[in-house]
């Protein structure tokens, strides 16, 4: 991964390099392709050269750099080893509207460097699946798949069975084929589907609007392109539904270019929070395993819940949606599944776009804890398909029902029929560009909430008495920020001779001798003001000697006490 001051044109000024400042433009919310949002990053570069820099981070197919802007402000500390934010769109290669958010969210970054903390830096990619949106965005819809040929059908042809215009109505929509062993029939309302029961009748299969153009008796099995990004992170272990082989993941974890520069990045900065802009649902989504571990009340790992919620919370209020929760991703491989199972990250999926569901008949706790709501939450319909009251009534209501095509036969051949409707491109995947600025906001509060709760280390002395040359000395750390000096899996997955949690060390100097107690001391996990128990330490140290005492953690920065004892 390099760092560049990249982005302009030949014979222009690095961007980044010292220049009369210009003026940081409105941020306007809108239909932008990849080099629109290239574009407006670099000119926020330019405009901000001592606070942003454009980071190459992967490159196209075509050759193209893909970039993420930096934001950070004035410290002593190395870039590096500050603590990260990474603001993250379209990892699923469909959410247009994720893309719009982070640019929101860096621009608001940008137009307030007072609301940042100087010490943390925050990486804003907007379009992180480039190949997969371009595709979205001129298909007008799609299953995030880039432009990765994959044999999905194994028959040793690659992209051969894809969707089709049957009904020459221009568009390629959803198709319902007769199936004795389907797992759908018509519900009540005939435009959605319902789980089939036994002996309902006529049952389907779900697929997309086209023919079996190989003849293998199936029906698109094999269509252009193939892997998913946010499928191509290493699987964690509770992240969810694993069906067997699923081309969509790529041949291998971190297989495609911009997700092996995404991890790299996450591992080699002091990475501490991804959010993850994409989604339908309209509210949170949270690591799998947390969720799991909320439901069957594993106290070990739900200990991380309140550190999820800070983060939600903000950007729930500052979008003035009710909070909802619910597991991030379709599948495994999931960034947010591995970012937190692996990394310990403080990783959610923000989706911009989604229905408000109907109100509960019954009263319900106006502040409810994010155990209770992840307890609570209902599983995401299987398909778009199903039969979902809030978005039927946001397209009865709000559309005039225009965004549902109804199902209508067609003949495939062969003697074959089957129907084809279902939702209008981009109608569940993004919302109506008019709304797009509505529904872009909420980002920026909630990095914020996280940069601002990041914990700070303390040490206080608690006994320092000396005996001639005898010192015995007594300290306590303490964590004076909001979250924790890491999450559980920090720790889950260290080896046994790294450092656990927050370390102490004892820095002596020349001639002194230490006579009980330990140079380093591992104290675990602080949790947000919590204070670690008494470390004692009795040394031999001559008269005037002095000691220093420092104190390090996963996502707090370093803090040193020198004693004179």
């Amino acid at each position: 991964m390099s760092l560049a001051r990249a982005g302009q044109g030949a014979g222009e000024e690095p961007v980044g390099e010292a220049r009369d400042p210009v003026a940081l433009a409105p941020f306007e919310a809108g239909a932008r392709d990849f080099s629109s949002v290239e574009a407006l990053l670099a000119r926020w570069a330019e405009a901000r050269p001592e606070e942003a820099r454009l980071v190459e981070l992967s490159r196209r197919d075509d050759g193209r750099p893909v970039h993420a802007l930096e934001i950070r402000g004035e410290s002593d500390v190395p870039v590096a080893e500050r603590p990260t934010v990474l603001l993250l769109g379209g990892l699923d290669g469909v959410s247009l509207a994720g893309g719009e958010a982070v640019l929101a969210a860096a621009h608001a970054l940008l137009a307030d460097p007072a609301a940042r903390p100087a010490d943390v830096v925050f990486v804003a990619l907007p379009w992180a699946a480039p190949e997969a949106l371009e595709r979205t965005r001129r298909a007008g819809w799609s299953d995030g798949r880039d432009g990765t040929p994959v044999d999905e059908d194994g028959d040793g042809a690659v992209d051969e069975d894809g969707p089709d215009d049957v009904d020459g109505d221009g568009l390629a929509l959803a198709m319902l084929v007769e199936d004795a062993e389907g797992p759908w029939v018509l519900g009540e309302d005939r435009r959605f589907l319902v789980r089939a029961r036994p002996g309902d009748s006529p049952r389907y299969v779900l697929t997309r609007e086209g023919r079996d153009d190989d003849g293998d008796g199936r029906f698109n099995e094999d269509p252009p392109g193939g892997l998913v990004l946010d499928r191509n992170f290493p699987r964690a272990s509770g992240g969810g539904k694993d069906a067997g082989p699923d081309a969509l993941r790529g041949s291998l974890p971190l297989s495609d270019r911009t997700a092996r520069a995404l991890a790299d990045l996450a591992v080699e900065r002091r990475t501490v929070a991804a959010l993850v802009f994409q989604g339908d649902h309209g509210g949170v989504g949270l690591p799998r395993a947390l969720v799991q571990a909320l439901r069957a009340g594993d106290d070990e790992l739900a200990v991380d819940a309140p550190s999820f919620e800070a983060a939600a919370r903000a950007w729930f209020e500052a979008r003035g949606t009710a909070p909802r929760f619910r597991a991030a991703g379709s599948a495994r491989g999931s960034a947010v599944d591995w970012l937190y199972e692996s990394l310990g990250v403080l990783a959610l999926e923000l989706a911009p776009w989604g229905v408000a569901p109907e109100a509960p008949a019954e009263p319900v706790d106006p502040a409810p804890s994010l155990a209770a709501l992840a307890a609570a939450a209902a599983e995401p319909p299987a398909t778009p398909y199903a039969h979902d009251p809030a978005w039927a009534r946001w397209n009865d209501d709000r559309r005039g029902g225009l965004d549902f095509r109804d199902w209508v036969l067609v003949d495939l051949g062969g003697g074959r029929t089957a129907l084809v409707g279902g939702w209008e491109p981009h109608a569940r995947l993004n919302p109506p560009e008019e709304e797009l600025a509505a529904r872009a906001g909420g980002g920026a509060e909630a990095a914020l909430a996280v940069a601002h709760a990041l914990p700070r280390l303390g040490l206080r002395l608690v006994e320092n008495r000396r005996q001639g040359d005898l010192v015995v000395l007594s300290v306590r750390a303490s964590n004076a920020g909001g979250l924790p000096t890491g999450l559980w899996p920090s720790e889950r997955w260290r080896s046994a001779d790294e450092p656990c949690g927050v370390e102490l060390v004892l820095a002596l100097p020349p001639g002194a001798e230490l006579l009980a107690g330990r140079e380093r001391t591992c104290l675990g996990r602080l949790l947000g003001g919590q204070s670690s128990a008494a470390v004692d330490w009795v040394l031999l140290l001559p008269p005037g000697d002095r000691v220093e005492l420092r104190a390090r953690g996963p996502w707090a920065a370093p803090c040193a006490l020198e004693v004179h004892p």
